[in-house]
């Protein structure tokens, strides 16, 4: 795993790894194709069923078909792009939160003293 050029890399934060950064771009991205995806998709649909239900008269066949008809296409794309966008993104992130909480190792120790006394010791690698 590679690490970004600094002195100790057992201090680098979490949010710092590349790992974790392409993983939040990713879900970003996914989130984003989701949400704007399926609100344009909501909103032609919504104009296709107005322009449906305005042909009182039937003369024209095809008023709003293609607007319900690409709604539905471009909600149905959004969501197979932008969810396993997300997903993949938030796998990302949290591989990084568990790698960089790996390297934390703690121990406590005990040992006696000369005095016949009991030291306790606490130990934190990172």
């Amino acid at each position: 795993m590679a690490y970004p050029a600094v002195a100790h890399p057992g201090l680098v934060h979490f949010k710092d790894l590349p790992e974790y950064r392409s993983g939040r771009a990713q879900r970003l991205s996914g989130i984003l194709i989701t949400s704007i995806g399926t609100g344009l998709s909501v909103l032609s649909i919504s104009i296709g069923a107005m322009l449906i239900d305005n042909n009182w008269y039937g003369n024209d066949k095809d008023a709003g078909g293609g607007f319900v008809l690409g709604g539905l296409i471009g909600a149905g794309v959004s969501l197979g792009l932008g969810i396993p966008l997300w997903i993949s993104g938030q796998s990302k992130i949290n591989a990084a939160r568990r790698s960089w909480s790996a390297q934390m190792v703690s121990s406590l120790g005990v040992a006696p003293t000369r005095s016949g006394g009991v030291q306790l010791s606490t130990g934190w690698r990172f």
